[in-house]
């Protein structure tokens, strides 16, 4: 897990050198082109707390991913924001079915349903489910990435 110190990006942007967001999404993509190339990183999936929620959120969707990464750099599979508040999810690219992801979001859900700062942990994993599990590509269908959903 890679955890973004959103008060110094705070701080940055405070000082001008970019708004907190950008610094926060430039570190998400950088980390995960990091991931994918360098380390051979299948499906990756960013998670935020605090202010970097939001931009993890951001993040799943496709226009932030092309403005960072071009039309065909790599993708988040999934997001989510956990706190303060609500829990949201959001949905990056759509896996290839070889990936499993049917049956690896429900326990990717039920590790993040333990770790939300808020609401009980059975509605959140059934939120996460609702917005993370459905999005899976037909064996040998070509993927393409697709505008992250947003879930809340």
């Amino acid at each position: 897990m890679l955890e973004f110190d959103a008060k110094l990006a705070r701080e940055a942007a405070e000082g001008g050198a970019a708004a907190p967001g950008d610094l926060l999404l430039a570190g998400l993509f950088g980390a995960l082109v990091a991931l994918r190339r360098d380390a051979g990183a299948g499906l990756v999936a960013a998670v935020g707390y605090g202010p970097a929620g939001a931009a993890v959120l951001l993040a799943a969707g496709e226009t932030e991913a092309a403005r960072y990464l071009g039309p065909a750099g790599p993708r988040f599979t999934a997001a989510a924001a956990l706190g303060p508040g609500r829990p949201a999810f959001a949905m990056g690219a759509t896996p290839a079915a070889e990936e499993r992801w049917a049956e690896r979001a429900p326990l990717l859900c039920a590790a993040l349903a333990t770790a939300a700062l808020s609401g009980p942990p059975e509605a959140v994993r059934q939120d996460c489910i609702a917005a993370l599990a459905g999005s899976v590509a037909k064996p040998g269908a070509a993927v393409a990435s697709r505008p992250g959903q947003m879930r809340r």
